[in-house]
C-alpha cells in the first residue's frame, strides 16, 4: 500500500526485521509524509511510522544497510542528518548511522571527505565503503576504506591506488573485498572497472 509512493528517486534498498524495508535515496517524502532521504516501510508498503528521520538527510542518500539489531548505515553525499553535522566537534559527513528509531546514533562519528557510494559489513562489524573521496577522519585514503564500528578510520586495512569512484563493494565468504566502478588503476596495476582486495586492503593479483 505504497499510495503516491516516493516523490522522488529512490537509490538504495536494504531489508530490514519482519519484512520491513528500507529505503534511501534523493525523496523528501513518502506518500505525502515528510521523509528526509530515508524511510522504513512495513511489509505491506506502506510507510512505518515508527521510524522517524526529522528532516533526516541534507543530500542524496546512496547506499542503506540494515544491521540484526534494526540499526542502519547510511552514506552518500549529505553532511547534515536531522540538524546534526558536528558532534563534540567531530564533523558528520557522508556516514552515519541511525538507532532503529531513525534517531542519529552519537556514538558512531565518521568524516568523509566526498560520496560514498556503496558499503557493505563485514562479520566483525565492519564496514567497508566505497565512493569518490580522498580522506576519512582527516586520513588520506582514497575511493575504499574500511570503517571500525566507532566510525573510526581502520588503518590496518591498506588499500591504495584505486584511481576512480569505487560504486559497488561485495564481501566474499572469505572476507575478500571485490569492489567495481570507474577505476582502471589499482596500486599501479591495471584493473579494468573491477578487482578483488584481499582481507588487509592489498590488491589479490591471483
Amino acid at each position: 500500500i505504497v499510495g503516491s509512493g516516493a516523490n522522488t528517486n529512490v537509490l538504495a534498498i536494504s531489508v530490514a526485521t519482519n519484512d520491513r524495508v528500507m529505503i534511501a535515496g534523493q525523496f523528501t517524502s513518502f506518500n505525502g509524509t515528510n521523509r528526509g532521504r530515508v524511510a522504513r516501510l512495513n511489509a505491506d508498503g506502506s510507510l512505518d511510522t515508527s521510524f522517524v528521520t526529522g528532516t533526516g538527510a541534507n543530500s542524496n542518500v546512496n547506499a542503506v544497510l540494515v544491521l540484526t539489531n534494526n540499526q542502519v548505515y547510511i552514506g552518500g553525499e549529505f553532511t547534515d542528518y536531522n540538524g546534526a553535522n558536528s558532534v563534540n566537534g567531530t564533523n558528520i559527513s557522508r556516514l552515519a548511522l541511525l538507532n532503529s528509531d531513525g534517531t542519529f546514533n552519537t556514538n558512531f562519528l565518521c568524516n568523509v571527505n566526498g560520496p560514498i557510494y556503496t558499503m557493505a559489513q563485514q562479520p566483525d562489524g565492519r564496514l567497508v565503503i566505497g565512493g569518490s573521496f580522498t580522506s576519512v577522519n582527516s586520513f588520506n585514503v582514497t575511493n575504499v576504506a574500511r570503517i571500525n564500528t566507532d566510525g573510526s578510520l581502520d588503518l590496518s586495512f591498506v588499500a591504495t591506488g584505486v584511481n576512480n569512484t569505487v560504486r559497488a563493494v561485495v564481501l566474499q565468504g572469505d572476507n575478500k573485498i571485490v569492489i567495481g566502478g570507474d577505476f582502471n588503476l589499482v596500486e599501479g596495476t591495471t584493473r579494468n572497472y573491477f578487482a578483488r582486495l584481499l582481507t588487509n586492503g592489498v590488491l589479490d593479483t591471483t
